[in-house]
């Protein structure tokens, strides 16, 4: 009885789709996943240069280009978790609107964000 339950176990297990996904996935996951790190560091760089955030920044104590260099040397990690809010403060600054006072606040915290994940990793 049990030498007919271990085969029908093998059979069963040998009926299993493998799930190991073969080296040209892994690459494609692997690239796919430093592009979007860098896209995500590209948009953070673009918005650590806009004159409105560079003018909040020093009223705030930043010192933007310190701020500018250390996002190019942040993780795809650290860059994921900042993207929700690199998307808002860029709709927040999108079309050259005046920023308000949301908007600001939004940018200071993106900013505040960019510190914090730089000091405690």
């Amino acid at each position: 009885m049990l030498f007919v339950l271990a085969i029908g176990a093998g059979e069963a297990a040998a009926q299993q789709p493998a799930h190991v996904a073969g080296p040209d996935v892994l690459e494609s996951a692997v690239l796919e996943r430093a592009a979007h790190a860098e896209q995500n560091r590209t948009r953070l760089q673009a918005l650590l240069e806009r004159d409105e955030v560079r003018e909040i920044a020093a009223a705030n104590a930043f010192d933007a280009e310190k701020l500018r260099d250390a996002a190019g040397t942040l993780s795809a990690e650290q860059l994921a978790r900042i993207a929700p809010h690199l998307q808002a403060a860029e709709v927040a600054l999108a079309g050259g609107q005046t920023i308000t006072f949301n908007a600001t606040t939004l940018i200071i915290i993106l900013l505040l964000i960019v510190v914090v994940v730089l000091i405690v990793d």
